[in-house]
């Protein structure tokens, strides 16, 4: 019995952090493979392949905004630009 209990108190802590290494390699490689799995998406240049024809029709011609900010600013003019605005 005296040796058992000399077994786990020696190779105790080396033996957890090896079991805990062990289990991160095996889930590691694990959700490596399934990672690579999933790996299905090509590049595409066009989205043609996604587009359904006359599916998207605009029927009107407008901008809608949320935000709008409008800054007045004076202006000074001197008078060389004002006679050149004059002359058009």
């Amino acid at each position: 019995m005296e040796s058992i209990n000399e077994f786990v108190t020696t190779y105790h802590i080396p033996l957890l952090v090896i079991s805990w290494l062990f289990s991160f390699g095996i889930g590691f490689i694990i959700v490596h493979i399934w990672k690579k799995g999933m790996n299905t998406v090509r590049s595409q240049t066009h989205a043609c392949d996604y587009v359904i024809p006359g599916s998207l029709n605009f029927h009107e011609r407008k901008d809608r905004f949320l935000y709008s900010t409008v800054r007045k600013t004076r202006r000074t003019q001197s008078s060389s630009t004002a006679s050149t605005a004059r002359r058009r």
